[in-house]
């Protein structure tokens, strides 16, 4: 049996990724999510981008990227956003 997945606003959406994700052992201090919209059935978490001086990815931004990847897995299977 399949059950429908819980609608949830932006702001408890975001404040339920953010206590997850620093909850998680790669987190580190400054990683966070800011924003989250609705694409088709997956949420998509974004947050800071941590480029070097040169606008290029460093090791921070791929953790964040991962980490914001993840969150979307888990939680698009279990919430949706109320627009």
């Amino acid at each position: 049996m399949t059950t429908s997945p819980e609608t949830l606003n932006a702001t408890s959406l975001i404040t339920l990724a953010n206590q997850k994700l620093q909850q998680h052992p790669d987190y580190f201090p400054g990683m966070e999510i800011s924003a989250v919209r609705q694409q088709g059935t997956l949420l998509i978490f974004s947050g800071p981008w941590f480029a070097d001086s040169h606008g290029m990815p460093t090791r921070q931004s791929t953790l964040a990227f991962n980490m914001f990847k993840s969150l979307s897995v888990e939680l698009s299977s279990q919430y949706c956003l109320k627009e």
